[in-house]
């Protein structure tokens, strides 16, 4: 974010998610610490929603960065797959506690803030992006090629919540959760290859795709028989 205003206010704002939580934390208590009016911090940034969702999008471009770097000395599928997700862990590495804050409200199905929510679509794109570009030209069925991005997506989603919630000494023990995923990713694409597994690897397909669908925001309950709407 090139303004100076704005990101000072996105500073501050972060700042207090991480310390109080982010559902404690007003606009006007993010005002306040960035020393601006309460117009102005809602001029730059209409919602708390909206100042996670620019932090979403700034890590997603360090994350890209970051991996990429990683994509340059790796030496096959295996080596890929462990540097696009420990790049992640590094992108968000002082961010632990942030993250524990916003997955507080990220789970609740109607958050903007969802890993599924329509305004997270953008984000969600640029990382099964990543996540494709992870994979390369490695050989394998078109069926299996078009899923596994999207399935590492889904893992890297899991390893996140995993990693804010690891007390272990510099999250160690997600780490070696990583590199144990990357050491089985190689020969589970070869067994799922097998001409017999085709129905079983049409069926995961389904399943991933359904994952990504838009969601659908549930009707409203109509009020009971004397009750007002």
């Amino acid at each position: 974010m090139s303004d100076e205003t704005g990101a000072r206010i996105r500073k501050k704002a972060l700042a207090l998610f991480r310390k109080r939580g982010f559902e404690r934390t007003t606009m006007r208590d993010i005002a306040r610490a960035a020393k601006v009016s309460l117009g102005a911090a809602y001029y730059y940034f209409p919602s708390k929603d909206a100042l996670v969702l620019s932090y979403y999008e700034d890590m997603q471009l360090a994350h890209d960065k970051a991996a990429r770097a990683a994509f340059r000395g790796a030496n096959g599928l295996e080596e890929r797959v462990r540097g696009v997700l420990h790049s992640k862990l590094d992108v968000v590495a002082d961010d632990r506690h942030l993250l524990g804050a916003i997955f507080r409200t990220a789970v609740d199905p109607e958050s903007a803030l969802s890993a599924f929510a329509s305004s997270t679509g953008g984000v969600r794109q640029q990382s099964v992006a990543i996540f494709d570009e992870a994979v390369g030209d490695e050989p394998m069925p078109e069926d299996i090629r078009a899923l596994l991005p999207k399935a590492m997506w889904l893992l890297h989603v899991g390893m996140l919540l995993y990693f804010a919630h690891d007390q272990s000494p510099g999250q160690i023990r997600t780490r070696h959760l990583v590199d144990d995923a990357a050491r089985v990713i190689v020969p589970l694409i070869a067994m799922a290859s097998l001409p017999m597994l085709a129905p079983m690897r049409e069926e995961l397909v389904r399943l991933v795709a359904r994952a990504f669908e838009p969601q659908v925001p549930s009707p409203s309950t109509p009020p009971a028989p004397g009750e007002s709407s």
